[in-house]
């Protein structure tokens, strides 16, 4: 699907150096080391079985905005690398072919993943992300039905309106009465679909395709409540943890989120001249550089 007015279908540029930040989070976690699965390939098996069921989650909600995490990620860039068998086998999964939204303002993406959290535990019984990120348990939906409207707003495009959309919503969840939910319909306990506590970090959000829109006051607002919202959950696990009403996952979790870094709240850059307000500016990590730099992208 073509956006960008180049030869290329996307800018190249911007889309390296985001990729860049998903690279970098895969080699800190020795996931790039020669030989690593060669003894035991069952974290790669793994990756693979979550990205299946990441499939059939979006196939039963086509109209949610679901967010991977670092390992489905991984397998789902690994099959995109053989397009006419992406095609095949996602068509014939979904029922059409799942775009990779190459860019998306962090607190879309932020929300995408709190609602794939919770619909993953309501079908297979199991923690969708065990890194350390608290769970969400609102009942927001983020649906693909009006990412356009945001990128009209903060992302403008030429020549194409944007199918794969998603956007805030205070709607209840999709799929309420579905298999597994709390319909009354026993839900699946599916161990195998469970992050593993040695490498629950690639459990992690995937964060590479994430932006951060500065000096733009609706943007700044939705990102101050998040960060609020997310610490509030974190002091809500610890302290059910400690009393001993939470499950082992929870448990799990609430260890690891101390001192971890919450996803899609990217360092905010240091303010520079001429910056107005609400005049959608894009900030992105260089992560390619060996020390933190950053640059900032304009809307058009």
């Amino acid at each position: 699907m073509y956006r960008h007015p180049g030869v290329a279908s996307v800018d190249l540029v911007g889309a390296t150096l985001r990729q860049g930040t998903f690279i970098r989070a895969l080699y800190s976690l020795g996931w790039l080391t020669p030989a690593r699965f060669a003894a035991d390939p069952t974290p790669l098996l793994r990756a693979i079985a979550r990205f299946h069921a990441w499939l059939d989650l979006l196939s039963l909600h086509p109209a949610a905005f679901l967010v991977p995490t670092l390992d489905i990620d991984l397998a789902w860039h690994t099959l995109m690398l053989s397009p006419g068998r992406y095609r095949r086998d996602v068509f014939g999964l979904v029922g059409r072919v799942v775009e990779h939204e190459d860019k998306v303002e962090e607190g879309v993406l932020g929300e995408g993943f709190d609602a794939t959290g919770r619909l993953w535990k309501a079908r297979f019984g199991v923690p969708y992300s065990y890194c350390g990120c608290p769970p969400s348990t609102a009942s927001k939906l983020v649906d693909r039905t009006s990412l356009s409207n945001i990128r009209a707003t903060l992302l403008p495009l030429r020549g194409r309106s944007d199918s794969a959309a998603s956007a805030r919503s205070t709607a209840s969840l999709p799929g309420a009465n579905a298999p597994g939910s709390a319909s009354g319909v026993p839900r699946p306990t599916r161990a195998d679909l469970a992050p593993d506590e040695k490498d629950a970090p690639l459990s992690h959000a995937s964060e590479h395709n994430s932006i951060l829109v500065i000096s733009h006051s609706q943007c700044a607002k939705a990102r101050q409540e998040r960060e609020m919202d997310i610490a509030k959950r974190g002091e809500a696990l610890r302290r059910a943890a400690a009393k001993g009403k939470g499950d082992e996952w929870e448990e799990g979790i609430a260890r690891r989120s101390l001192g971890h870094e919450p996803a899609f709240l990217l360092p905010l850059p240091p303010a520079g001249p001429g910056v107005q307000n609400d005049s959608a500016l894009f900030y992105l990590p260089l992560v390619l550089l060996p020390l933190p730099h950053a640059c900032v992208v304009r809307a058009d």
